[in-house]
């Protein structure tokens, strides 16, 4: 198993061209500068200055926002002088008690799971070292 991710780690990072599908060695770029595509002029890859610290201050405010719409009610009726109150983790439960487990799930998932696993998951740079590619004008 070690050695099978040794040979992908030796394996050039390629780039693909959305317009002509034009496949070629990723080159490294430094800031401020883009790759463009050789064959049809496309912009495949730009990197711009302070990228991570504009991607952090983004995960840090979607983490205030979520914490903020789960804190207040999502929902609340009411009816000759009653009033309920229902916060996004109710609504699941709701639906479930009221026979809708696969719209509970579902609902559960997409407001409260997948968030929260987004956030959660490594940052990753998808084209890290990438630069002008050879034979580009």
């Amino acid at each position: 198993m070690i050695r099978i991710a040794m040979e992908i780690a030796k394996l050039p990072l390629l780039l693909s061209c959305p317009d002509c599908d034009a496949i070629f060695s990723a080159p490294v770029v430094r800031e401020n500068e883009r790759v463009i595509c050789p064959r049809c002029q496309a912009n495949l890859f730009s990197r711009r200055p302070n990228f991570v610290h504009r991607a952090s201050a983004l995960v840090v405010a979607a983490a205030f926002f979520f914490i903020l719409a789960n804190a207040f009610p999502f929902l609340t009726l009411r009816a000759n002088y009653r009033q309920s109150y229902m916060h996004l983790a109710g609504c699941v439960s709701g639906l479930e008690k009221q026979g809708f487990p696969v719209l509970a799930a579902m609902v559960g998932v997409f407001t409260l799971g997948a968030p929260i696993y987004a956030r959660a998951m490594p940052n990753r740079e998808p084209h890290e070292r990438v630069k002008r590619i050879p034979g580009q004008k």
